[in-house]
């Protein structure tokens, strides 16, 4: 793999169309949407050119997106570049506004980051091309080794990588300029005659990443050809965390909780070595879309895994999340202190998804399946927090109090008072992890709505109707 990646940029065989269609992959869909983040900036406008070339002969549709940080005093000038240069090229842009705020102690750029790539998670398509060149794999590798980063920070940044978006199939990410070097983009806009703009702070050796531009690299690349050299090692660390990623699968895979979907068995957790238990936690909580917690951090959350019994139960907090055990099983979700507060009620007419604290109630049209949609006619529909001393009556079963049901049907004690209660009219309709109503139960062959609870743990599986990273 190594020796393919430093090859591409001298073999004119493979050339960069060849280059984009093996990161776009066979999964790529005939006719797709790529869409590629344009700052402005030389690295960004090439890659838009040869993207644009390279969309008739691959057979893909191309927009561009930037996003408008607000930070520095040209950029709106910026924006305005591009929209002309899109407008120039006859290609779609799109152009997001974002607030940059930092939280919980972390800097400006990694607030920027945080922002743009939430912008970036909103698009509506198949895959997104950052512009990131062979210089910026090399500076990314030396930033994380100073930082002491562990396998995945050395891998740097992947070719290729999905993107989670909520309640979406992944959007593809690729980088389909990381074999390049700086010499040769500067060559290639040479040779075609294309402007671009020049952030002001790109300059400045204060930051980290332009000091090591500007004074390491150069001192590195005269003896060691650094860049080439930081780019292959790199690729070695890629491969090697290819492999740790693996294995946590298989861990994740036979330590999974059989009694709640998305957790994992502390038990299981318990009896692994070291090096793979903390392995398995990392994987886990990148998987479940949590934190990256530093080594101190993890070490804290390990250390309780080690000390949790049967009978005992457990909380670690790692900024806006919070890792629980209960019942033999180790829960990720947001913490309910970070998270914003539940509504009174909140008004459902269908198909719309609706918020609800840091998660999501969905809802789907189905035939013979979920709330009879006739029911909707009996009364207003609307979600509520759970107030205590509601009764509840399932298929075949008496009314019971609604604390016993969730009781036995194992919903956690801390999602007991956050689950949106379904009412129509003061007729308890649906609760999550639960069921449906009796009487409200859809027959077969009419029309019914399925719902589903995601509660922003991250998590694949979801309550529903009838049961209940790398450094880029």
């Amino acid at each position: 793999m190594a020796a393919s990646r430093n090859r591409i940029c001298t073999d004119p065989a493979l050339g960069f169309p060849a280059r984009l269609q093996a990161l776009l992959g066979a999964g790529f869909p005939p006719g797709g949407r790529l869409w590629v983040g344009l700052s402005g900036g030389r690295d960004s406008v090439l890659q838009l050119a040869l993207l644009r070339e390279a969309a008739p002969l691959l057979g893909f549709s191309l927009s561009a997106i930037h996003v408008h940080h607000g930070l520095s005093p040209r950029a709106d000038a910026w924006a305005d570049f591009c929209v002309r240069l899109c407008r120039d090229w006859e290609l779609p842009l799109e152009v997001v506004r974002v607030q940059v705020a930092p939280q919980g102690g972390e800097g400006l750029e990694a607030a920027a980051r945080r922002a743009r790539y939430a912008a970036y998670q909103a698009l509506d398509g198949d895959a997104l091309a950052l512009a990131h060149h062979q210089d910026d794999q090399a500076e990314t590798l030396l930033l994380n080794l100073l930082r002491g980063a562990g396998v995945a920070g050395l891998a740097a940044m992947p070719p290729r990588r999905p993107l989670l978006r909520p309640g979406r199939t992944p959007l593809v990410l690729l980088r389909p300029l990381l074999d390049y070097p700086r010499a040769w983009i500067e060559d290639q806009l040479a040779r075609r005659g294309l402007d671009w703009v020049e952030d002001e702070s790109n300059g400045d050796a204060r930051f980290s990443r332009n000091f090591l531009r500007r004074d390491v690299l150069p001192l590195l690349e005269q003896r060691f050809s650094a860049r080439t050299s930081l780019a292959r090692a790199a690729a070695w660390a890629g491969e090697a965390e290819t492999l740790l990623e693996e294995l946590a699968a298989e861990d994740g895979a036979r330590g999974a909780s059989p009694d709640f979907p998305g957790t994992l068995s502390l038990a299981a957790l318990q009896g692994l070595s070291g090096p793979r238990r903390r392995n398995l936690l990392r994987h886990w909580l990148h998987r479940q879309g949590g934190p990256r917690p530093e080594a101190r951090t993890l070490a804290e959350l390990e250390a309780q895994v080690l000390a949790y019994r049967p009978d005992g139960q457990m909380a670690w907090r790692c900024g806006q999340w919070v890792a629980r055990g209960w019942r033999g099983a180790l829960f990720l979700e947001h913490d309910p202190l970070a998270t914003p507060s539940l509504p009174e009620s909140a008004p459902w007419e269908g198909e719309m998804p609706v918020p609800w604290g840091s998660g999501t109630i969905f809802s789907a049209r189905a035939t013979g399946q979920g709330l009879n949609a006739a029911a909707l006619e009996a009364g207003p529909a609307q979600f509520r927090p759970r107030q205590g001393g509601e009764s509840f009556q399932l298929a075949g079963r008496p009314h019971r109090p609604l604390k016993k049901l969730l009781q036995e049907s194992a919903v956690p004690p801390w999602q007991r008072e956050r689950l949106p209660l379904l009412w129509l009219g003061e007729t308890l309709a649906w609760v999550p992890g639960i069921g449906m109503g009796a009487a409200l139960i859809c027959p077969p062959e009419e029309e019914g709505w399925r719902l589903t609870w995601e509660p922003g743990t991250g998590q694949t599986a979801a309550l529903g109707a009838q049961d209940g990273g790398r450094n880029d």
